[in-house]
């Protein structure tokens, strides 16, 4: 695939030559697929930054509710566990 070789003729190249394989280090394979998603680059902080927004977003219309509720029924009420 490195050489342009479209994935299934490579997949199918590699299974056809196994016993001609070297050993490969997997750590350094890894390392060398860095584009944005593979393994070597699964791109957690942009995860982990999407779901902490969302969670305050969720927190704060938690928040409005929560004091609608009490405007409407004078009563403190818990609809939601964060």
């Amino acid at each position: 695939v490195k050489k342009g070789i479209p994935f299934r003729e490579a997949y199918r190249e590699v299974g056809l030559n196994l016993n001609k394989l070297k050993n490969m280090d997997p750590y350094s394979a890894i390392a060398e697929k860095n584009y944005s998603g593979t393994t070597g680059n699964l791109k957690l902080d942009m995860a982990s930054e999407r779901l902490l927004k969302m969670r305050e977003e969720i927190e704060s219309e938690a928040a409005r509710i929560k004091s609608k509720l009490k405007s409407l029924t004078g009563l403190e009420l818990e609809f939601f566990k964060l």
